[in-house]
């Protein structure tokens, strides 16, 4: 399977889960478990912040959608 593919699976599944799951808009919680994931999983702070920002805004914006 191609990356780009396994990117497209698993951009997804984070969809579906933090649909089920919900999203908590705690500024300093974000920020921690956002500095604490990059460490984790090492991807600059920076990139995971804007991914999160736009991610999260994709969401609300298709909650208010339907």
């Amino acid at each position: 399977m191609k990356e780009e593919r396994k990117g497209v699976i698993a951009l997804a599944i984070l969809r579906q889960m933090k649909i089920a799951e919900g999203i908590r808009l705690n500024p300093a919680n974000m920020k921690r478990g956002l500095g604490n994931l990059s460490k984790e999983i090492n991807i600059p702070l920076e990139e995971l912040t804007e991914f999160a920002r736009e991610e999260t805004q994709r969401l609300v914006d298709e909650c208010f959608r339907k």
